[in-house]
């Protein structure tokens, strides 16, 4: 009942935000990098530098960004800038929805207590510059976003250890990197919980092999989903 309101609320009200200040260069750097992506996968093209790549090339990597421009390119085919702004502003909101609902499978899991878990919920939700923001703003409310589903995915990982749970951290791990590099935190996080969880068990051989593949696998598929979801990448992507 509580998701469900949230849902119906946040959908009606998307329209009442204006727009932020960074918006259309926002949307002009995913559709850059979407349209480079496209014409290498697509078209052929050689792996040639974008024309006045910037700092910010570096700093903002354009995983959300080019997602939303290829929702408004291909699959909504807009070309209205009005349109695409309220599209980028449902999305936005959808991506802080989902992250919401991690929020809760995270509270539940530390607290053992669904209503905790709903009043965290609540108090993320009700805080009066994160729901405006949800709506407008597309990379920091991702990263908000992404950084809760990585948390949630790295308590799940340590916890089982499981190649499935590597996969789906690892994923994780690489979005919230390829939407602002500062994400690169929860690899180093996860790295520091592995090494003291190995040394809890080192006298447990089985449990200890287990886990270093675990942490093989984890790094290895990291590194190949932060370099696909990152074009700028793509040429030279260990320098």
């Amino acid at each position: 009942m509580f998701f469900a309101v949230f849902f119906v609320t946040g959908l009606s009200v998307v329209r009442d935000y204006g727009v932020h200040w960074d918006e259309f260069n926002s949307h002009e750097f995913g559709f850059r990098w979407y349209q480079y992506a496209y014409n290498v996968i697509v078209q052929g093209h050689s792996l040639e530098p974008l024309e006045n790549e910037s700092q910010a090339d570096i700093i903002h990597g354009p995983v959300i960004e080019m997602l939303y421009a290829f929702l408004a390119d291909k699959v909504f085919h807009l070309n209205d800038s009005r349109k695409i702004i309220f599209l980028r502003h449902y999305a936005t909101w959808l991506v802080f929805y989902i992250g919401v609902i991690f929020f809760y499978f995270l509270c539940k899991r530390h607290f053992s207590d669904r209503t905790i878990a709903l009043l965290g919920c609540l108090f993320l939700v009700l805080h009066p510059r994160i729901f405006a923001n949800s709506f407008y703003d597309s990379i920091d409310i991702s990263l908000l976003s992404f950084y809760i589903i990585s948390l949630y995915t790295l308590v799940r990982y340590m916890q089982t250890k499981t190649a499935g749970s590597a996969i789906l951290h690892a994923f994780a791990s690489a979005m919230l990197i390829d939407i602002r590099s500062i994400g690169i935190v929860i690899p180093f996080l996860s790295y520091l919980i592995f090494l003291w969880d190995l040394g809890e068990i080192r006298h447990d051989k089985g449990k200890a092999v287990r886990d270093v593949r675990s942490i093989f696998i984890y790094t290895l598929l990291l590194i190949f989903f932060v370099i696909l979801f990152w074009p700028y990448l793509w040429r030279n992507p260990f320098s």
